[in-house]
């Protein structure tokens, strides 16, 4: 992580300052950047559970959709059964009123999956925007509190 990757250059620079520095403030200030680190490497366990919760969320939703989905082909699959069946008991299968029976109910099944699917992906992209909002936030929140690390040290120093 980008935030981790800083605090050895922050210790570095930290370090020729805390060795003229008294040995109560080296300890305080060395306290103070561990807890700084230990919290900011939390921050990042906190937000990496919960792009794994918004995944399984999502994961959930378009198992969900997919069974809709199949119901809905099989809703269809009745309904043209019952079409047929109708205008077999007729004997009007070949009318092109049985025809377009059937056909209407497969396009407006066809129109449902097809809607279904839409939504799905707005779902699945609005999921990816909030992770990468989170993401952007906490790095925010991690360069600021390196920039709180730095200004604690400075205080201590003066």
């Amino acid at each position: 992580m980008p935030i981790f990757a800083a605090l050895p250059a922050i210790a570095a620079a930290v370090a020729p300052t805390a060795a003229g520095a008294t040995a109560g403030m080296s300890a305080l200030t060395a306290a103070s950047l561990g807890l700084g680190a230990a919290g900011i490497a939390q921050g990042q366990m906190a937000a990496k559970e919960g792009r794994k919760a918004r995944r399984a969320q999502s994961a959930r939703s378009a198992a969900q959709q997919t069974r809709q989905r199949m119901e809905q082909v099989r809703q269809q699959v009745i309904a043209q059964s019952q079409i047929q069946q109708g205008a077999a008991t007729q004997g009007t299968q070949g009318s092109s009123s049985a025809q377009g029976g059937m056909a209407a109910v497969g396009s407006k099944v066809a129109g449902n999956i097809g809607f279904s699917q839409g939504i799905q992906n707005v779902q699945e992209t609005m999921t990816q925007n909030v992770e990468k909002a989170q993401q952007y936030q906490n790095t925010a929140q991690g360069l600021t509190s390196l920039a709180n690390f730095g200004i604690q040290y400075n205080n201590l120093g003066s």
